[in-house]
């Protein structure tokens, strides 16, 4: 709709044709691509939305960031604290609650009243078991947030248990990074694959999780010539412009990488993926703990994985599972050099 060159396509309802009262730039509140974005608004209702240029969405936004807003100005969301009516239990079914009855259930209180009667319950909690509160911090919180949070943990409420998302979403890939490169942030924005050869998508779906930042991936691959490799139990829709597309057995994904490495390091890869140095110590104590490891070892785990087959006592079925799953990687590493 934005970036139609005519204005032949507007927003429904002709809100593209009221002039708003005035315009209010925000953060789309969805997924953590974080695009900018403009409201339009008009007698203090939002008309439409249009993406702002941010280094993370070049104005571009996806359907959700674009037209869903509704809920701003629904007549069912809560504008001031409510607090459990006497007498009403808290044994509710979901079923039996009423959203357009809340009033029989609670009652407006003022902020002063809500945060007064948190407190004391905290303080309740915190005096008759000091571990028995925890805090689990935001995503979208900037660093100072997030130390001021913490520090709400271990000061007010006299204990370490706060802990993010990031620890569990991103505990393995955190510390791969701090290895490698000594950051757990990300080296680059998503718009950088446009400069890339070769990229490969495993452990994520863009175009359903980040919609916005699948598009960068997208161009990449029409204007620039970017060779895409997608590694998903699950065929997802870029899967249609990928060079190549692996489907493995749910849950065979280490084993997966873990013979991609073995498989680079006995062919003797490692140099050419490098330039013919070693970029870091943790490459070389890999070289060295993998003289010790059996050449087979991993390609058998990932043919077990791969749903080849049982391992059979016969050599000569091994070897064709083996064939099978070396072939399997192979491929993979010869998208990666750029050979049919």
């Amino acid at each position: 709709v934005q970036a139609c060159p005519t204005g032949a396509l507007m927003p429904s309802k002709e809100v593209g044709q009221v002039e708003p009262d005035k315009k209010v730039d925000s953060v789309c509140p969805y997924c953590g691509v974080g695009c900018l974005l403009t409201y339009n608004i008009k007698d203090d209702m939002i008309l439409f939305a249009e993406g702002r240029d941010g280094p993370a969405n070049m104005s571009r936004l996806c359907v959700k960031g674009r037209y869903g807003f509704n809920y701003v100005n629904s007549d069912q969301r809560l504008t001031v604290p409510l607090a459990r009516k006497k007498g009403v239990t808290k044994n509710i079914h979901p079923e039996d609650f009423d959203l357009d009855r809340i009033g029989d259930y609670f009652e407006p209180i003022s902020w002063e009243d809500a945060i007064e009667r948190t407190a004391e319950k905290f303080k309740l909690l915190t005096d008759s078991d000091v571990q028995s509160t925890a805090g689990f911090g935001c995503a979208k919180g900037s660093n100072e947030e997030a130390y001021l949070f913490q520090k709400l943990i271990r000061t007010g409420f006299k204990n370490n248990n706060v802990d993010h998302c990031t620890r569990m979403c991103h505990a393995s890939s955190v510390a791969a990074l701090m290895e490698t490169i000594g950051s757990g942030a990300v080296t680059a924005p998503v718009s950088e694959i446009q400069n890339a050869d070769v990229a490969i998508v495993i452990g994520a779906r863009p175009t359903q999780n980040h919609p916005v930042a699948a598009t960068f991936i997208k161009n990449a691959v029409k204007k620039n010539g970017l060779k895409l490799i997608i590694m998903d139990p699950r065929k997802q829709d870029l899967s249609r412009i990928s060079e190549k597309s692996l489907q493995f057995t749910p849950g065979a994904d280490v084993a997966l990488l873990n013979a991609m490495i073995n498989t680079i390091i006995e062919e003797g890869l490692v140099g050419a993926l490098t330039g013919g140095i070693c970029p870091t110590s943790d490459l070389k104590v890999l070289l060295n703990r993998l003289k010790h490891v059996r050449r087979l070892q991993v390609p058998i785990k990932a043919a077990e994985h791969q749903n080849i087959g049982p391992l059979h006592p016969s050599k000569l079925v091994l070897e064709q599972r083996l064939h099978r799953t070396e072939s399997l990687l192979n491929q993979v590493l010869r998208s990666c050099r750029g050979e049919q």
